[in-house]
């Protein structure tokens, strides 16, 4: 398993998302996984997903408490380019995005106040990592 970095992130989307083979008529087959993100929208092969999920919590783990349910309660995505050292992991919101859109598609992240976005710090929402899914996939 990889460390929290951009390219660790980068290398797991790709290979979670449908390959050009696996699209009928171009699109996803029934049963994909599709997460909307801030500026991006994945389309998730559902098994892989299913693989990755101890690899995508892991990760997810990294990010600072104040993203954790029951410790923090949710953050700004502004704030998701830290780890939970306090350490810039990533400076693309690019990869902060993947990040949270894999955890979305392994049931383990969500959105918060998206409406609300527009009055939100940089106009972005908060998300929230549900550690009870990351918990589940340890025992």
């Amino acid at each position: 398993m990889g460390a929290l970095t951009s390219g660790t992130v980068s290398d797991i989307i790709k290979a979670l998302l449908f390959k050009a083979d696996e699209l009928v008529n171009g699109n996803a087959p029934e049963g994909a996984i599709k997460v909307e993100g801030l500026v991006n929208n994945f389309t998730f092969h559902p098994e892989r997903i299913a693989q990755a999920k101890p690899q995508i919590d892991a990760l997810l783990a990294e990010l600072p408490d104040n993203f954790h349910r029951g410790k923090g309660g949710g953050w700004t995505f502004l704030n998701a380019c830290l780890d939970r050292n306090g350490k810039q992991w990533t400076g693309l919101h690019q990869a902060m995005e993947q990040l949270v859109c894999l955890g979305i598609a392994a049931g383990s992240a969500s959105w918060m106040m998206r409406d609300m976005a527009d009055v939100l710090p940089g106009g972005v929402p908060y998300f929230e990592v549900h550690p009870e899914a990351a918990n589940a996939t340890a025992r």
